[in-house]
């Protein structure tokens, strides 16, 4: 499939000449008359009825969405919390990656910055942490860190969203809007040149071809970056063409096909002392150069097709195929530093059964194995693959009856999933200069070990998965839409098998040589559950919407666990409830959304520790409650604001890993950002501009344990412009600095023995053309 829609896009952008457009920089406000319902009420306002919900956003502030109830909805008309990053934002803080665009969200932040441990792209929202992200509405099974050159918003739905995306954290979720195909010729090239040798060249071209009702867009990255950080490279290529067709004046069918290529060392971090100390500096590079590190090869297609039945029934269907493989051979943490891979009981078990020749007289000799600076490391090397196919129906009807506007949606969506995993892993007891020879000196690291021979095992699972969720919603509206009622119920199947046989399980069979040898564990899962939202908005004021939602989630236990309880484990759930108010400031030309919730999450499955051996029940219990303030727009002509803030209260209640009244690792107590740009538009010097951006971020728990802190920091960005017009092309030069002040900062932590750094001072140079 992927190579036919493939060929079918790049045959739709290379036909025909092109017609030309003159992009626009202004704001739109065009007046328009919505569609009418069945009883035919009066016209009302329509709020940035100029803008279009899948579209470019003009400045930092966006009008409209589709992602908090898969219709078109008005952003100060929906009674939940929603963030909308433009592109216009993410260009102007040269931001590359989601873990950077975070800091512009208000209750967001970072779960492994810039490392890949589970092959996904994740966040924490509202103190949960949520790994999937999702693609024009489709859940993406696995992403490396994700390009954002055809990105067109990024947009973060705050809450439990189970009523529309199925088995979710409660926290949220993020959603990646493509650029779509545009029937007129233009387009930008890019070439950029930063410090540590970092290159990156974008290409984004769109227009017609002499087809009637024929559409296309063709968006290309090449990146090539040393880093700060020793040994530390990626080399990324990302191609996204997409084509639309109307098929008449009442249905239109789109097409979407996305390929990303990566490679780069697996890098882990930086390793922490028990204080919240790193023990080296933050170049330090802990694995082993020598390996072939990580190749990403991931792509994907989608088809959307839409038909307006009438002026009030709207049909929508799509699929998304996705296919994603992950092969990594690296040298990894073992444990802590100072930690040792198996205590000296078991060692001097394998002495005495001689199973590692030399061992026992090296136990002899040896009290100390693993220093306090020194860190053990085991080999490993895995291929992990998704394969996923997505689809989905919705049908919108929009109608008027005991005196309310209803917006009706009824949808069904499935998602199948196979997963499959191999792995090879290995240790070595003993080596030329003593015990546990993979072992790394944090502080001065020598590099060069050997694959492992003495312990090693192979591993593999191979997952199927399969979700089907059906869905209503109603939005409804006063005839002046000063009230919004938003109500939604879904029901929801989750079927999945799993065949494993874990590396690890085999190495621990092997150091212990009287247990009996592990075999493959067959498990399965089946799940149902319903999940709700209800919410309400009042347009108390011109400049005030006060709103109030209570909405559920719900997650099925994993497989893993669900094989080691003595009874089915019930899904975990969550419940939100939220107040807040939207605000219309400075005649509209500022929004804001100030929210307060509390989330409870339940029915975590924990290891129950007081049954011997351990049990897994549903035990665990966690809790999030927090403000958050957003505010973004153009208060002035030529300024361009977004401020943000975000307390989180983050609290375990009960866990097998987290004290109680602990937080999840990762979330700042308060956090909070700013961004800044203004550009003249008026004589001699027009076009000339600037940008500052500053965040924030309160001190973090490093690891679920709370073992370790992460100190809080704060990073200052600047950059300058000058955009030249000349007919329809604009020229611009920009150069920018990230981290001004050189601040030593850590995104984000798993253990003390993977903590992610920071970038120092760096400096990118760029020239954009526009066209």
């Amino acid at each position: 499939m992927n190579r036919l829609c493939t060929g079918a896009l790049l045959c739709l952008l290379a036909h025909g000449p092109l017609h030309a457009q003159q992009t626009s920089t202004a704001a739109s406000t065009e007046a328009a008359t919505p569609r009418q319902g069945a009883d035919q009420l009066s016209p009302v306002e329509v709020i940035g009825v100029g803008e279009d919900p899948f579209g470019a956003v003009v400045g930092y502030r966006a009008q409209r969405s589709a992602t908090a109830t898969r219709t078109d909805a008005p952003l100060e008309r929906t009674p939940v919390s929603i963030q909308v990053l433009s592109e216009d934002l993410l260009r102007d803080t040269d931001t590359q990656d989601i873990a950077t665009a975070t800091r512009y969200v208000s209750g967001v932040a970072p779960s492994e910055g810039v490392t890949l441990i589970s092959a996904r792209e994740s966040v924490v929202v509202r103190g949960f942490l949520q790994s999937d992200v999702y693609f024009d509405g489709f859940r993406l099974s696995a992403a490396p860190t994700f390009d954002l050159a055809g990105v067109e918003r990024l947009e973060v739905l705050k809450g439990p969203a189970s009523i529309l995306y199925g088995q979710v954290e409660p926290g949220g979720i993020l959603n990646i809007v493509s650029k779509r195909p545009l029937d007129t010729f233009g387009g930008q090239v890019e070439g950029e040149q930063g410090r540590f040798d970092s290159d990156r060249v974008t290409v984004d071209l769109h227009g017609s071809p002499d087809i009637p009702g024929v559409s296309g867009r063709l968006v290309g990255a090449r990146e090539v970056d040393d880093s700060f950080r020793d040994f530390v490279f990626v080399e990324r290529d990302f191609a996204m063409p997409t084509a639309a067709v109307k098929l008449g004046d009442r249905t239109e069918l789109a097409m979407t096909y996305m390929r990303q290529d990566e490679r780069r060392p697996f890098d882990e971090g930086v390793a922490f002392s028990v204080d919240g100390k790193p023990i080296a500096d933050i170049s330090t590079y802990l694995g082993e150069p020598a390996t072939r590190g990580s190749d990403f090869d991931s792509d994907l297609a989608t088809v959307r097709l839409e038909f307006a039945a009438s002026e009030q029934v709207n049909i929508r269907v799509g699929m998304l195929d996705q296919r994603f493989l992950h092969d990594f051979e690296a040298f990894r943490p073992f444990l802590e530093p100072g930690e040792e891979p198996l205590p000296i009981p078991v060692l001097n078990q394998l002495a005495a059964l001689n199973a590692i020749p030399g061992l026992g007289n090296l136990l002899a000799e040896v009290t100390d194995p693993v220093g306090p600076t020194e860190m053990s490391r085991f080999y490993d090397r895995t291929s992990i693959r998704f394969d996923a196919r997505q689809y989905r129906a919705d049908i919108e009807w929009d109608t008027a009856f005991l005196g309310l506007r209803h917006e009706f949606l009824l949808g069904v969506d499935h998602r199948d999933e196979d997963g499959f995993v191999d792995e090879f892993r290995g240790l070595d007891l003993i080596g030329p200069d003593g015990l546990f020879p993979q072992k790394i000196d944090i502080v001065n690291p020598e590099y060069g070990d050997a694959v492992p021979t003495q312990l090693t095992a192979d591993g593999f699972s191979d997952t199927r998965q399969q979700f089907t969720g059906t869905f209503l919603q109603n939005r409804l509206r006063t005839p002046d839409e000063r009230l919004n009622i938003l109500l939604g119920l879904r029901y929801d199947q989750v079927d999945a098998d799993e065949r494993t046989l874990r590396a690890v399980d085999q190495l621990t069979s092997v150091a212990n040589p009287t247990a009996p040898p592990p075999t493959p564990s067959v498990r399965s899962v089946e799940d149902d559950a319903f999940t709700y939202r209800a919410a309400a908005l009042y347009e108390w004021t011109g400049w005030l919407s006060p709103f109030a939602s209570f909405s559920t989630s719900f997650r099925p236990a994993s497989i893993a666990l669900q094989s080691q309880a003595d009874e089915e484990l019930d899904p975990e759930t969550g419940v939100q409830y939220e107040i807040g108010g939207k605000f219309r400031l400075f005649d509209d030309r500022l929004g804001a959304t100030l929210a307060l919730y509390q989330i409870d999450k339940e029915n975590v499955a924990i290891i129950d520790r007081s049954v011997a051996g351990g049990r897994v029940t549903n035990g665990g219990e966690f809790r999030s409650r927090g403000v958050e303030f957003d505010l973004s727009g153009n208060p002035i002509r030529g300024l361009d604001l977004l401020l943000n803030y975000g307390f989180t209260d983050s609290e375990t209640i009960r866990s097998d890993v987290t004290p109680k009244g602990g937080s999840v690792r990762g979330v700042p107590r308060h956090a909070g950002g700013l961004v800044i740009t203004y550009r003249l538009l008026d004589g001699v010097l027009r076009g000339l501009g600037g940008t500052v951006s500053y965040f924030a971020s309160d001190e973090r728990q490093g690891d679920n344990r709370n073992s370790f802190v992460l100190p809080s920091y704060t990073v200052t960005d600047a950059a300058l412009f000058w955009g030249w017009r000349y007919n329809r092309t604009v020229i611009t030069p920009r150069i920018g600095i990230a981290n001004i002040f050189d601040e030593e900062y850590y995104v984000a932590g798993n253990s003390l023995a993977s903590v992610v750094p920071g970038a120092p001072r760096t400096w990118v140079a760029s020239l954009r053309v526009d066209f």
